[in-house]
């Protein structure tokens, strides 16, 4: 278990690569870059850390509690992730 985030976890996903993952609570309004890798061959130390948080604009209450309206992730690249939200907004992150 890491410690992500102190409230729940609205949207999860792995880069294509599957060496990052990307979490985004709305309720912390917190984005937060992980690095998955492991060592060499997939051996040694399997560790997993946080390597960047951005703080997000805030969302509208009604979007948080419809799991249809729930934000999603999108990987551009390995390297960048777009969150998009309900309301048609979309933006980019870079780890």
């Amino acid at each position: 278990m890491i410690p992500a985030h102190n409230s729940a976890i609205s949207a999860l996903a792995f880069s294509p690569d599957g060496k990052s993952l990307v979490s985004y609570s709305c309720g912390e309004n917190k984005l937060s870059f992980w690095q998955t890798s492991t060592g060499m061959f997939g051996l040694g130390n399997s560790q997993t850390r946080c390597i960047k948080t951005y703080s997000t604009s805030p969302i509208a209450e009604m979007s948080r509690l419809n799991p249809m309206r729930m934000p999603k992730l999108v990987w551009i690249n390995n390297k960048t992730v777009t969150l998009m939200l309900a309301d048609g907004s979309e933006t980019r992150y870079n780890i």
